[in-house]
Order: C-alpha cells, then sequence, then structure tokens
C-alpha cells in the first residue's frame, strides 16, 4: 500500500515572530487563545520587536485574553509596545 507524504507543517511564526497565538491575542479573541494555549501554544516567544502575545492583547485591551494568558505564564516583561497598558491590565484585575 503506497501512501502520499504527508504536508508539510505550517509555520510556527512568520518572519518578523509573529505567532498565531500572538495573532489571535491582537484580536482579542480569547476562545481561539484559549484553544491555542490548550493545544500547546508557546506562551513565551516575544517577536523581533521584543512583543509578546500579552502584549499584544493589551494593545487592543483584551483584558480576558490578557488574563488567560498570564495564567498560562506569557512574557510580560518590557516592550515598547503598550508597556503602561500591560502594566495597567496586569494590575487591575481582581
Amino acid at each position: 500500500l503506497r501512501t502520499q507524504p504527508a504536508p508539510p507543517p505550517l509555520p510556527l511564526y512568520r518572519y518578523d515572530g509573529l505567532t498565531a497565538l500572538m495573532a489571535a491575542a491582537g484580536q482579542g479573541s480569547v476562545k481561539v487563545v484559549e484553544k491555542l494555549i490548550e493545544a500547546g501554544a508557546d506562551t513565551t516567544i516575544t517577536d523581533s520587536r521584543g512583543v509578546s502575545a500579552c502584549h499584544m492583547a493589551a494593545e487592543v485591551g483584551g483584558t480576558d485574553v490578557v488574563a488567560a494568558l498570564v495564567r498560562a505564564g506569557c512574557a510580560t516583561g518590557r516592550s515598547h509596545v503598550a508597556p503602561r497598558r500591560l502594566s495597567y491590565t496586569l494590575h487591575s484585575r481582581p
């Protein structure tokens, strides 16, 4: 029995380091973010500018997304993208 080779896997990130998790976070899509985390998405990756999925979620005001990412261990270090908003989001949640 002859089988065809499996198609190559989709890239985990683009040339600039953007991942599917970052894209979903930047859209404020908590359901997609949670599914990606459940599937094993790496929450510690930052792009070529040092921006994490948490930063992207904070930029669009996605407090539920930020909370889900932080629970999963998302990188929250310094970045020039939305640093104050991320800090406010992290510290304003009950």
